[in-house]
């Protein structure tokens, strides 16, 4: 599919196949997501010096056997979903992959890399047979102040998708905006224990970019989704998502 570069970060538009249900026959709109850890490989383990921050492998990186992922596919295809957000998955190649042997292909993958250094990146999955034209955002080249320096700010990637009936017009509004999330883990940082200050950055951000498109399609229903890496309910560097509720 054509990749279009924004300041933001690339975006994608991409149109419904040929044979597609009736969309104005959609009840209900299944919406899943999943963290395959590592889609393809199990990722080394590392030990991180907690006076440098500093990470020394302990661990080699190792395929996953066949038997992981078709019990990881058969989650994915037993649930269903119309549309499945998928974490820590390396590349849209291993999207299709998983797609095509482990998921009976009945779904359209997309994928645009993140900032994750490791390849860890949020893919999605459509059903084939959705009657939707899709506009997929990245927002991976925002950089913000941590600790001093000007750093991307989302560790992965905050994919903004733009659903719109079959044969829409790019500038008709959407009838349905989907927002991927993947916060920074909790590991601790030198002069960041817990990884706050960059969640808070995170967080903060997404809740912007979120609160942008409430004013811009204030009849437009908005779903952030993904993993939070923490408790909705408690974390305080998550404050900000309890507010927008």
């Amino acid at each position: 599919f054509p990749v279009t570069i924004a300041p933001e970060g690339p975006w994608i538009y991409l149109k419904a196949e040929s044979k597609t249900r009736n969309f104005s026959e959609i009840r209900d709109l299944g919406i899943g997501t999943y963290n395959v850890f590592n889609l393809l490989t199990l990722q080394g383990k590392y030990k991180v010096n907690p006076r440098t921050g500093t990470r020394t492998q302990t661990r080699e990186p190792k395929p996953k056997s066949n038997e992981t992922l078709k019990e990881q596919g058969a989650i994915l295809f037993e649930e269903n979903q119309d549309i499945q957000f998928g974490q820590e998955v390396e590349s849209l190649d291993a999207a299709q992959f998983l797609n095509l042997h482990h998921m009976e292909g009945v779904y359209r993958p997309l994928l645009i890399n993140g900032n994750d250094q490791r390849g860890i990146n949020i893919a999605l999955f459509f059903k084939k047979d959705l009657p939707f034209d899709i506009e997929m955002q990245s927002h991976r080249n925002l950089t913000g102040n941590y600790l001093g320096k000007n750093e991307p700010i989302f560790s992965r990637d905050l994919p903004v998708i733009y659903l719109r009936p079959q044969g829409s017009l790019k500038t008709d509004p959407p009838f349905l905006i989907l927002v991927g999330e993947h916060l920074k883990s909790k590991r601790d940082h030198i002069e960041d224990p817990g990884s706050c200050i960059r969640r808070n950055l995170q967080v903060n951000k997404s809740v912007e970019i979120i609160e942008k498109l409430e004013n811009q399609y204030p009849q437009v229903p908005i779903l952030s989704i993904g993993d939070f890496n923490g408790d909705l309910r408690n974390d305080h560097e998550l404050n900000l998502y309890r507010d927008w509720e």
